[in-house]
């Protein structure tokens, strides 16, 4: 499962909101936020204009692939 592991979001352009189990958080360019394993998150654009953000997930090495 691509989203067990702790997220980093950076928002790049525009402006981003953020929601996990109840909180929220907004933002802005240069701006970043860690997020909890293995809860769900929504991400949105609460502005008119473009979005951009970067997303790293940081997967637990015990979850890898089996071939």
């Amino acid at each position: 499962m691509l989203w067990n592991g702790l997220s980093w979001h950076l928002v790049i352009e525009g402006e981003a909101g953020f929601v996990q189990s109840g909180r929220t958080w907004e933002l802005l360019p240069r701006q970043s936020l860690y997020l909890q394993a293995g809860t769900p998150y929504a991400i949105s654009n609460p502005s008119p204009g473009k979005l951009k953000v970067l997303t790293l997930v940081f997967n637990d090495a015990s979850d890898s692939v089996e071939e």
